[in-house]
């Protein structure tokens, strides 16, 4: 499918159209597990539908490894900065020991997905589905940048 209607860039059904133009309609489904029908529809500037906030974060990190891209967060941190007059908070580097703790939840986010994933009553049965692998490589790739805010936080505490 491909998008027919125009929508402003910096609405959801505009950023949306963008992620469309990035992955395709078959890979947006694919990644969310909704039909090529609904993820067109979150596209379109003449219906009210978007993505839940669990989608969106999928299709974001699906268009963010093909292209640098974040879209829908781009939208969603200009509507807060508008509504509150100020600039959204950008994630500090921190504490070593935070940064620390903040990484080790994003590991045992990993370590939970994959035991789901790998469970026989899984969508894959005992083996990973391709949408399931998907969550995987995003929750490893967070996992990735917060390991390095903690070799960040080590550099910067130690004035490396």
């Amino acid at each position: 499918m491909t998008l027919q209607h125009q929508a402003d860039p910096g609405t959801l059904s505009g950023a949306m159209h963008r992620v469309l133009q990035i992955l395709g309609t078959k890979i947006a489904a694919l990644v969310t597990s909704r039909t090529e029908g609904s993820v067109y529809a979150w596209g379109n500037p003449e219906r009210p539908d978007s993505p839940p906030m669990s989608l969106a974060l999928l299709l974001d990190t699906a268009t963010f490894q093909k292209t640098g891209e974040t879209p829908l967060f781009d939208v969603y941190r200009s509507q807060l900065e508008a509504l509150t007059g100020q600039a959204a908070p950008k994630k500090p580097i921190g504490d070593v020991f935070l940064e620390k703790l903040q990484a080790d939840g994003a590991f045992g986010n990993v370590a939970s997905a994959l035991l789901q994933a790998k469970d026989e009553n899984s969508s894959g049965g005992s083996d990973i589905s391709r949408q399931e692998g998907l969550a995987l490589i995003a929750l490893i790739e967070t996992s990735i940048r917060e390991i390095k805010d903690v070799e960040s936080a080590v550099r910067q505490e130690a004035s490396l």
